[in-house]
């Protein structure tokens, strides 16, 4: 299992747009927190297995398991059920916030996000 020796808030990333990545990495690293990355869903759930995040920032279109699917088999296991999950996505639509919030997200923020917001968050 992945030990985090200095304490540090693990956040998993997972995006499959590298900009979005490099502007995440960037401002939270900066933010004192350890990250990691995944860039779909399967690689997020092999990557949770792994690190046992504190928090999960998910983007909902990804090709192959996306967001919402994704979300579904964390929430289903017993290991990974009471990880937060953040959905940060492009769909502002109510229909796919309910949808989010009906999978097990804590919370949702829409692109292009603002860095203070997800700190808030």
């Amino acid at each position: 299992m992945f030990e985090n020796k200095d304490k540090k808030m693990v956040v998993l990333i997972v995006d499959d747009n590298p900009n979005n990545l490099k502007m995440l990495i960037d401002f939270l690293k900066e933010s004192g927190f350890k990250l990691v990355v995944a860039q779909n869903g399967n690689e997020a759930l092999s990557r949770v297995k792994i690190t046992k995040p504190h928090i999960i920032l998910l983007d909902i279109m990804m090709p192959g398991l996306d967001g919402y699917e994704t979300c579904k088999h964390l929430k289903s296991d017993e290991q990974y059920k009471d990880i937060p999950i953040i959905f940060m996505t492009a769909l502002s639509d109510t229909r796919s916030k309910i949808k989010a919030f009906e999978t097990g997200a804590v919370d949702y923020i829409t692109k292009p996000f603002n860095q203070e917001e997800i700190l808030a968050r």
